[in-house]
């Protein structure tokens, strides 16, 4: 679906019924408007309608045509230019309190009408603007699913294919010592991968459901980290590449194997999305009553855009059937929430000239 096709749709709704509320609220202020001035007109004809009631009953006495005015047509008033007994010439009217009332009531009426209108349109595209939200969320959550499920069959389909072909490989041949061990050693890197993989599902699943809990020791994380860091890069042959810049001694209290996840997660996004043979540095600082680890490569960098949605889960920038990169779309999910989980902070900043820091801050009790 085109990605603009849901905004497009939101757009030409919302205008669809603004105008068809406006037109509403136009209509029944012009259809008030005509019953008031047919209203006004009636008070208008009661004078003449007075005037004929008055001639009919004969009332010639002034007291008696403003005491008959007053109470049958209370919307009228008399005035008596002279008071003859036989014939008292006088003249009836529309009160000007009836006016002003009419005109208030006409008044109040149109605002009632406007303000109708005004919070009907609100509240509709306010309904409207929650349903574009949620369905573009949903939009937005099947093409990331979709992108997953491509990855993960990616992800699953390269190591099994390689392990396959190593096994076979070793059946049908008499290898030497030295090519079964590389084979050996390769296949095992895929194995690892397949682990790796496996884990961070798992993780990912255990993290949504909320049962993913911490186990908490004080650890010499300047230790932890270098131990971390040898392990990841000797089958990988990338051991010149990292540079590590590790203060000694720092001690947090944190869950090792949730830092041994985050860091791998971390030297894998890494390596993916930076040149080959190109410098990851690792810095371990700890200032007063907070420890800063930094990981900066010197990729392409990651967008002012991008930053705001890295770690939502399975997002991957790009297209899954053009990307080059893999990966799941996990990693850095993973890496938000054990942060979180252990009261952290990490932040996306940019590695001038070129590539991504990312700068982790935990707060020392």
């Amino acid at each position: 679906m085109n990605k603009n096709k849901p905004r497009i749709i939101f757009v030409i709704v919302s205008l669809y019924i603004m105008a068809a509320f406006t037109w509403w609220t136009l209509t029944h202020i012009r259809s008030h408007t005509e019953i008031a001035e047919l209203k006004k007109q009636n008070i208008t004809a009661r004078v003449a309608e007075a005037k004929l009631h008055i001639l009919d009953l004969g009332l010639i006495d002034t007291s008696d045509i403003r005491f008959f005015i007053t109470h049958n047509y209370p919307e009228l008033t008399i005035s008596f230019q002279s008071i003859k007994i036989d014939k008292p010439i006088y003249t009836i009217k529309p009160s000007q309190v009836s006016l002003a009332e009419h005109d208030l009531y006409i008044n109040r009426k149109i605002k009632q009408y406007v303000g109708e209108g005004i919070v009907m349109m609100i509240l509709l595209f306010w309904g409207m603007l929650v349903i574009y939200r949620t369905f573009s969320k949903n939009i937005k959550l099947n093409r990331q699913q979709t992108n997953f499920l491509l990855s993960i069959t990616h992800e699953l389909k390269t190591p099994i294919a390689s392990v396959k072909l190593y096994i076979e490989t070793m059946l049908k041949r008499d290898l030497d010592k030295e090519k079964t061990n590389t084979i050996l050693r390769n296949s095992l890197l895929d194995m690892k991968r397949l682990q790796t993989l496996v884990e961070n599902l798992l993780l990912s699943a255990q993290i949504e459901s909320k049962k993913y809990d911490l186990v908490l020791i004080e650890t010499d994380l300047s230790s932890l980290l270098i131990q971390i860091l040898n392990k990841y890069a000797a089958p990988r042959g990338i051991e010149n590449r990292l540079i590590i810049n590790i203060k000694n001694d720092i001690y947090i209290d944190c869950d090792v194997l949730a830092i041994e996840m985050l860091l791998t997660n971390l030297l894998d996004n890494a390596i993916k999305y930076s040149p080959a043979n190109s410098p990851i540095e690792f810095i371990l600082s700890q200032e007063e009553n907070q420890t800063f680890l930094q990981i900066k490569d010197q990729g392409d960098g990651i967008s002012d855009d991008e930053k705001k949605t890295i770690f939502q889960k399975f997002f991957r920038s790009g297209d899954e059937n053009t990307r080059k990169s893999k990966g799941t779309g996990l990693g850095l999910f993973i890496i938000k929430n054990i942060i979180q989980l252990h009261k952290a902070q990490i932040e996306v900043l940019d590695n001038k000239p070129k590539g991504t820091i990312f700068k982790i801050t935990f707060n020392n009790i």
